[in-house]
């Protein structure tokens, strides 16, 4: 590019979207059931896992915390991002 700026084209996954899980407590997450490597490691530090078949989400643009949402959550109703215009 004539400015000095080089320009890549559409972002491919990443090598790290095996780490994109979505936890159930302190001991059990749901891992994309294709991580073999990854629930393997998980399985020997004493972590429960509950694989998920979630590899035809992933292309889409994230994984399983990616594609989730909090349904429930204890203690006050907190305005994390105070400053962010209300766009709703």
């Amino acid at each position: 590019h004539k400015a000095g700026c080089r320009l890549f084209g559409p972002y491919g996954d990443t090598s790290w979207i095996s780490m994109n899980t979505f936890s159930l407590g302190p001991n059990t997450i749901c891992v994309e059931a294709h991580e073999t490597g990854y629930i393997e490691q998980l399985d020997k530090l004493g972590i429960e896992v509950v694989p998920i078949p979630y590899e035809h989400v992933i292309p889409f643009g994230g994984a399983l915390h990616c594609t989730t949402l909090d349904v429930y959550r204890e203690g006050d109703c907190e305005d994390y991002f105070p400053k962010q215009i209300e766009s709703y």
